[in-house]
């Protein structure tokens, strides 16, 4: 187990079990042993975000960090978030990672770019660090790259939005457009493994398109409240957020005709059911469109005519 191994000892690890039936919990007690650093608490099966909230209203510790159940740390994390944590006195604290694969399947699933982020030297607010990861293409949404002074969490009053999927995308965003002292440490502390069912790799599902439809909408909401108390750089690069999340929802709406979009919208309050169906069930339409249009194209038919050699000869040699 990472947490045991890790050289920074001062630490306590709530393992919040939310509603497992394949003897999670009891494998995780036994990993713990006996060890008085580890708690356990148990809930109805409620969804990530409902766990994460239950294990930051037990913390009480100075700083929280999520560890999610298929991945680890590398020895030294704990030690070197806290000691750049405390030199700094940051309130968010950004790593990152490196990542591992289950299989082929996962792999060709999903891809992250860890490799490829690019430092970012010094101590801003977490709107200056967002603007800066948009302007390096390098935004990490995943809360469990984040090492959080627990008082900032507690006075923001942020917590992850209940009852949705990709509900990192409106809590990390929330969380830089609050933080006071903010950095990034380009270190690869946290070891995530992918593999194939996760809510990463899975089929979509209507949760994974209102998921981050429902993210987009909050977080529009917010950018109207406060646009004019925020730069015109945190303005751009959020905005470059929502439209990925409202583009990620129409995408994942061409799975689905046009009924089961429809019941979704009618299902929800007017003013958010609107919303769905302009930036989801209309964007999908167009996007589908265009998508038909290109297939349907001299260019792609004679990309597809050049590729067919290469591709025949690939699947016959194996290379």
């Amino acid at each position: 187990m990472s947490l045991k191994r890790q050289t920074f000892g001062d630490f306590e690890a709530l393992c919040v079990d939310d509603g497992s039936t394949d003897g999670t919990l009891e494998a995780a007690r036994k990993a713990g042993d006996d060890d008085a650093r580890f708690s356990f608490l148990s809930q109805a099966n409620a969804g990530q975000s409902a766990a994460r909230n239950a294990g930051i209203a037990r913390a009480t510790g100075k700083y929280i960090v999520f560890l999610d159940s298929d991945d680890y740390y590398e020895d030294r994390a704990l030690q070197t978030l806290f000691e750049r944590a405390e030199r700094d006195e940051l309130d968010d604290l950004f790593f990152s990672a490196r990542t591992v694969y289950e299989d082929a399947e996962a792999r060709a699933r999903y891809r992250d770019d860890y490799d490829d982020r690019e430092g970012i030297d010094g101590v801003m607010t977490g709107r200056q660090l967002m603007a800066r990861f948009a302007e390096l293409d390098s935004f990490c949404v995943s809360p469990a790259l984040q090492f959080v002074r627990r008082g900032f969490l507690e006075e923001s009053g942020i917590r992850f939005y209940e009852g949705i999927v990709h509900e990192d995308n409106l809590f990390t965003c929330l969380m830089l457009a609050a933080a006071p002292r903010a950095a990034f440490l380009n270190e690869p502390l946290y070891v995530r493994r992918v593999r194939a069912g996760s809510t990463m790799t899975e089929a979509r599902e209507m949760r994974h398109v209102y998921g981050h439809f429902k993210a987009a909408y909050e977080l529009e909401a917010w950018l109207r409240a406060h646009a004019g108390e925020c730069s015109e750089e945190f303005v751009r690069a959020l905005v470059r957020h929502v439209a990925f999340c409202y583009d990620r929802a129409a995408f994942d709406a061409l799975s689905f005709d046009e009924a089961r979009l429809d019941a979704c919208a009618a299902g929800l309050v007017p003013e958010e059911g609107a919303s769905f169906r302009l930036h989801v069930m209309e964007h999908a339409r167009e996007t589908e469109g265009i998508r038909k249009e290109y297939l349907e194209s001299t260019t792609y038919r004679v990309g597809r005519a050049i590729m067919a050699l290469p591709c025949r000869l690939k699947e016959r040699f194996g290379r």
